[in-house]
């Protein structure tokens, strides 16, 4: 799934749900075997959405995964 995200990111880079997908996706690898490179590359997803305003049903979810990058 992880190689479809990145795919979908590429594409389209400022695509909130792709990169929240990929950055999820990133955290669940680094779960298992922490990896600096992935945890670079996670922050890099949610750098690009980090405009996502707070109305944003998706809001929560990115907030989660920012606090999940940065304790991993």
């Amino acid at each position: 799934a992880l190689e479809a995200f990145r795919q979908a990111q590429k594409l389209q880079p400022r695509n909130i749900s792709f990169a929240l997908n990929t950055a999820q996706s990133l955290l669940r690898l680094i779960a298992s075997a922490p990896d600096e490179a992935l945890k670079e590359e996670c922050r890099n997803c949610l750098q690009q959405v980090r405009s996502i305003p707070p109305s944003d049903s998706r809001y929560e979810r990115y907030l989660k995964l920012c606090k999940h990058v940065e304790a991993a």
